[in-house]
């Protein structure tokens, strides 16, 4: 660009070195800003609660791993605790309302991979009040080894039925 531009910036006033240094460095920041916008920060479609899920019970749980990774999901509350991973037993966390957040008007959770409630940092660290709840959903969640006749079973028992009557009633 030409000195009467830089001249025009100023007022008609003779511009020193810095100051044309200066002034370019500030264009050029101006041009970056325009074409780097930042970015907001947008929960994964897997983790988003609609209005009608959250009616249901379903909350945004922001799960902190071990090795400090952060994964976002949606899960069900079912009386008072959520079941983070499947077929893990040490994976039910007890909730108390003082624990769930609000994140664009939907309740999100923090919860710690390796510790039983979620972390609250507005309260004390009390692990012990969601130990009841986690045992009662454990029980409930318990599979029932003991297995019926099923349809092999009766009809055995049908045949073996059949075979002592007809013994009966012919007198062998």
């Amino acid at each position: 660009m030409s000195d009467e531009y830089y001249e025009s910036q100023i007022g008609g006033k003779e511009m020193s070195l810095k100051e044309k240094v200066d002034l370019l460095l500030e264009e050029k920041r101006e041009k970056e800003k325009k074409l780097y916008k930042e970015r907001k920060f947008k929960l994964p479609s897997k983790a988003k609660v609609s209005k009608t899920k959250s009616m249901k019970g379903y909350i945004t749980v922001m799960t902190i791993k071990d090795n400090r990774t952060v994964d976002f999901v949606r899960k069900q509350i079912i009386g008072n605790t959520i079941k983070l991973t499947e077929g893990e037993p040490l994976s039910i966390s007890a909730l108390k309302s003082e624990d769930l957040f609000l994140y664009k008007g939907k309740p999100l959770l923090i919860q710690p991979k390796s510790h039983l409630n979620p972390w609250n940092p507005l309260t004390e660290k009390n692990e012990t009040y969601g130990q009841a709840l986690v045992m009662a959903r454990m029980e409930g969640d318990k599979l029932i080894t003991k297995k019926g006749f099923g349809k092999l079973g009766w009809v055995f028992g049908a045949v073996v039925l059949a075979i002592i009557a007809y013994s009966f009633i012919t007198g062998a």
